[in-house]
């Protein structure tokens, strides 16, 4: 019903592969797209994505970055 309905869903998969994938660079720039464009959502989605990187087995240094993002640091 919404025009930018499609857009949202794509931004949020690119985000979830991103993370999926242990990309730093690529969850960067998702995350920060976000943000940007889908503010409402960011905050739950970045806090779903620590508990993600919490629970799994995440590379310390991309763990740190998510987690960044769900405490409101960068």
């Amino acid at each position: 019903t919404t025009p930018y309905r499609a857009w949202r869903i794509l931004l949020l998969n690119t985000a979830i592969v991103a993370v999926r994938a242990q990309n730093a660079e690529a969850i960067g720039r998702s995350f920060e797209r976000l943000k940007q464009r889908l503010p409402d959502d960011a905050e739950a989605f970045f806090a779903e994505a620590a508990k993600q990187a919490d629970e799994g087995d995440f590379d310390p240094e991309v763990a740190e970055l998510v987690r960044s993002y769900a405490g409101g640091a960068q």
